[in-house]
């Protein structure tokens, strides 16, 4: 089993190298498109290849890990899997259905709390449920809101752009309008791919 724990590292070791490898590409030539050429929407392009990559390189490694924890479960090696679990929890917070389960799997089958190590009562079980049900939720309402931004941002470009063609304004608004959607795109993609964190959650 160690064999093959350190294969599977091994693998997740090389698959993130490459990951980053493109990653680092993608980035360099949106760089080169945005200062050397002046081509925002090429730019903007390979940031957003850069950001997807950087979250497929996070899902990856995220499922290999909760695998990795299932076959310790599986075996019986108790210890193994509540690491490999609460590493899930803790490290890819970002990855919600493999943190539900992780979590799930903690406090049904092992009562254990993730954060401390220590074992959960049923109540202190059921309070980490709530408390990642409640993160999940201020996630939602967070997308929610950069999503309505975004639409604002393209509604202000619209117009921008119509006073324009009418003469009333001038480049420079259609320019700034254009420059906040593209902000409102990239805050909700830096959201998305783990980027920016969750905002806390408001206690009542």
């Amino acid at each position: 089993m160690k064999t093959a724990f350190v294969f599977t590292i091994l693998l997740m070791t090389a698959t993130a190298t490459m990951a980053q490898d493109r990653m680092a590409e993608s980035l360099r030539k949106g760089v080169v498109e945005e200062e050397a050429r002046h081509n925002l929407d090429a730019a903007i392009q390979n940031y957003k290849t850069a950001l997807s990559q950087f979250d497929d390189a996070r899902q990856t490694a995220a499922t290999a890990l909760f695998r990795i924890a299932e076959c310790d479960r599986r075996l019986g090696r108790s210890s193994d899997a509540i690491a490999a679990y609460k590493r899930v929890v803790q490290e890819f917070a970002d990855q919600h259905k493999l943190v539900e389960d992780s979590l799930a799997v903690l406090a049904s089958t092992y009562h254990a709390l993730p954060a401390t190590g220590a074992t959960a009562t049923p109540e202190q079980a059921k309070l980490a449920r709530q408390e990642q049900q409640q993160k999940e939720q201020a996630r939602k309402v967070y997308q929610q809101t950069l999503a309505e931004e975004i639409k604002i941002a393209e509604a202000q470009l619209n117009v921008a752009q119509e006073r324009f063609r009418g003469g009333v304004a001038g480049l420079q608004e259609v320019t700034k309008a254009r420059m906040d959607l593209v902000h409102a795109q990239e805050k909700l993609e830096s959201f998305n791919a783990g980027i920016t964190p969750t905002p806390p959650i408001r206690k009542k």
